[in-house]
């Protein structure tokens, strides 16, 4: 079970504890009356460690992820964030997600539940590098680079298989 880069806080603020996709997250801090009496008085905090990144850069980002998405990104632009929903070649919903823009790259913020069931494939190699698995994995944080459009990737539904 993988915890929170915020793990101390929560712990010193009580925290109780439950797993969601791998990952320890807390499910509350004692009473619900409390914690929406401390949101709306004071401040609150959402701990979004857990979740799934995919970083997109190079010349066809924006035309690449435009026909996946059903957010129009040609009108998009760096400092600019939307959610979308993912699609998959025949339109169908692979998940939900939001798109942040940066200068010279496109990153995904995908929830840590759908992450397995979305993953990157290409027909052709192309330059990619990852920070600690395969893109088909969709690591923690995952860059893909799309050059060109003859090395175009197609995001898709993970395949299952029986371990």
């Amino acid at each position: 079970m993988q915890e929170l880069r915020l793990q101390p806080y929560h712990d010193l603020r009580g925290a109780i504890f439950r797993p969601e996709a791998g990952w320890s997250i807390p499910a509350g801090y004692g009473s619900l009356d409390a914690e929406v009496r401390a949101v709306r008085t004071r401040a609150g905090m959402i701990d979004l460690s857990d979740r799934a990144k995919i970083e997109l850069t190079g010349s066809e980002r924006v035309p690449f992820l435009d026909g996946l998405v059903t957010t129009d990104l040609k009108i998009f632009g760096p400092g600019m964030s939307t959610y979308a929903l993912l699609l998959n070649e025949k339109s169908r919903v692979l998940g939900d997600l939001r798109v942040y823009a940066f200068a010279d790259s496109l990153v995904l913020d995908i929830d840590p539940a759908q992450k397995d069931s979305i993953c990157v494939s290409s027909r052709k190699p192309v330059s990619a590098t990852t920070s600690s698995s395969a893109i088909s994995g969709c690591a923690a944080t995952s860059r893909c680079t799309v050059p060109r459009p003859e090395n175009r990737w197609r995001l898709s539904s993970a395949p299952t298989s029986a371990a």
